[in-house]
Formats: C-alpha cells, sequence, structure tokens
C-alpha cells in the first residue's frame, strides 16, 4: 500500500465528481463528507484525474483550478503545502503545479504602483484565501480578480474549475456591511465564469446534485478514516464540574498530542496519513444588556483568553 491511498469509499466519491464533470449539463456539485474524511485528499485525486484526461486528449480544454478556503492566511497555506504533499500519490505522470496567492492591503505604500496581475497559465491550481478579495485589498480594488476571469473567458483553451473549501460558512459568515457585500460580488464573479464548481462541507444548506459520504459508509470502509470509540475527560475521575479550566485545557492538549502521533504514524495508522486532527475549544460568550456588565464580562473573558493561549502555546500546538 502507497503512503497515500484512496479508500473504497473514497475512490467512489471521487468516481461520481469526475462524473459530474464529464456531464456538460451539470455545473454545480456539492460533496459533503464529515470532517477527518479526507476530503482534500479526494479533491487532489480528482484533480489527477481531471489533469490526466486532458493531457490524454481526451479534453481539449486545460483545466486551471481555483481553490478558494476561508479567509485566515494560515489556512490557504496549508492547503498548499497538503496538495504539495498529495501529489507523491499520483499514480499518473504529472508535475502538478500548485500557487498561492495573497493580496496585500492597498493601504501599504507603493502597493499601487507595483505589478499584482493574477496569473492563470503559471500554475494548475491557484489557491486564494477569501480575505484577498475583500475591501482595501490590491485584487479588488484594482479589478485583477475580473481581468483574470474575463482573460479565462475568452481563452478557448482553458475551463475554470472552482473549489470552495467549507462552504457551509456562507459568503456573508463573519463579515459585515462592504466585506459582505466583496464575498458575494467573488463568489457571483467566478461562478460566472467557472464551467464546473464543487462546493466541499460537511453541512451542506443546498439543495441540488451532491456527492456525499456518510459516517455510516466510513464505518464499513476498507480504511477505518473515523474512530468508533468515543472517550469523555478520560484521566478524571472526578466530577469535571469541579476541574480548573486550565487544568482541564493542559489535559486536553496532552491527549491531543497522543492523538496526534496516531495520525503520522505509517505502520499502525496507514488509513490516517495525511489527515490532520483538529482539536476545538468552546469558550463562553457572555452578553450583558447593561454597557458596563457587558464591558466587564468582556474583559474577564478576554483575561481567560489570553490564559488558554499560554497553555495551548506551551505544548507547542500554536
Amino acid at each position: 500500500m502507497s503512503t497515500f491511498e484512496l479508500s473504497t469509499v473514497q475512490e467512489r466519491a471521487v468516481n461520481e465528481l469526475f462524473e459530474f464533470w464529464r456531464d456538460e449539463d451539470t455545473k454545480h456539485v456539492t460533496f459533503k463528507a464529515p470532517t477527518g474524511s479526507g476530503k482534500t485528499f479526494m479533491i487532489a485525486k480528482l484533480i489527477e484525474r481531471i489533469i490526466s484526461a486532458y493531457e490524454n486528449h481526451n479534453y481539449d480544454k486545460r483545466p486551471f483550478f481555483l481553490f478558494a478556503t476561508l479567509s485566515s492566511a494560515e489556512l490557504p497555506k496549508q492547503l498548499e503545502n497538503k496538495l504539495n504533499q498529495y501529489r507523491y500519490s499520483f499514480t499518473n505522470d504529472i508535475n502538478l503545479r500548485v500557487k498561492y496567492v495573497e493580496s496585500p492591503s492597498s493601504a501599504k505604500q507603493g502597493t499601487k504602483d507595483g505589478s499584482f496581475n493574477l496569473m492563470y497559465n503559471d500554475c494548475d491550481v491557484m489557491i486564494v484565501g477569501k480575505s484577498s478579495f475583500g475591501k482595501g485589498r490590491i485584487y479588488t480594488e484594482m479589478g485583477y480578480l475580473e481581468g483574470m476571469l474575463d482573460s479565462i473567458l475568452r481563452d478557448n483553451e482553458t475551463e475554470l474549475i472552482y473549489i470552495r473549501d467549507e462552504a457551509h460558512v456562507g459568503t456573508g459568515s463573519g463579515n459585515s456591511g462592504n466585506n459582505s457585500k466583496y464575498a458575494q460580488n467573488f463568489e457571483s464573479l467566478v461562478h460566472n465564469a467557472a464551467s464546473f464548481t464543487i462546493h466541499m462541507t460537511a453541512t451542506p444548506k443546498e439543495q441540488g446534485k451532491i456527492v456525499e459520504i456518510s459516517e455510516a459508509d466510513l464505518a464499513d470502509d476498507n480504511l477505518i478514516l473515523l474512530k468508533k470509540e468515543q472517550e469523555t475527560n478520560p484521566g478524571f475521575d472526578e466530577d469535571v464540574k469541579h476541574i480548573d479550566d486550565i487544568a482541564m485545557l493542559d489535559a486536553a492538549c496532552r491527549k491531543f498530542k497522543e492523538i496526534k502521533e496516531r495520525y503520522g504514524n505509517q505502520e499502525k495508522e496507514p488509513g490516517l496519513l495525511g489527515i490532520n486532527p483538529a482539536m476545538l475549544i468552546q469558550i463562553r460568550n457572555s452578553k450583558s444588556s447593561k454597557v458596563e456588565e457587558e464591558k466587564k464580562i468582556d474583559e474577564e473573558l478576554e483575561k481567560d483568553i489570553a490564559e488558554y493561549i499560554k497553555v495551548i502555546k506551551s505544548h507547542g500546538l500554536t
């Protein structure tokens, strides 16, 4: 078995996505799969198949993939690293060119005098964070996105395939006012230029054509990607209500580091390679109708968060 290999369920999903792409009447499909199922790896294998089909002269237009993820600067970079890692599992002789682009702020001195054109001919996959197309960004204010999309529409030898990660977040989520408007404009422009669109999500809100992997599918798969055993507060014998938050977080970080090691063990857990586990930390978000009380609560929350960050950093998890 190679380091990265599709499971039976993953292979089925990739096949379904590929067939939807081949169908000229299908412009949009939602890809629903649980967190931890390897969605990015499956997309990488789909990209391989589509590029291979083009290079084997089965299709006339060169596929160009625009992969948009959440706005955080770290997420697009992690995605770039993953795709570059996964390409070594390709069975076809494809030199996948992946490029992450990030728009500088238009407020920075000299940026408007520079050249920041978005070029699509020097890569197969362009990764962007949605924040690069918000208010105060060169790509937005100077019209570079529109320029690239117009060039693709006029290019009879190129087709745009748009992949949107975590589509359930929505175009307006986390944005307000003008930024929400820019996010919606980005989606509209790209959708109009794309010949095929994939929305990746664990919780789809849309209706229409869908490729779905359920937790039940993964439980019966030939590679076990999701663990069936569940533990609640391991290592604590006493009532967790009486345990200090910092002590609980410290224990959680230690446990998470143990779990991460299992995800990097090719011999013991080959099916988990290439999957990055995540630890979610829920914090309180109490609000009061009284201004003074709200201010006091926010100050306390900021202090708590600062302490949480110290614990997380002490375990090297930032």
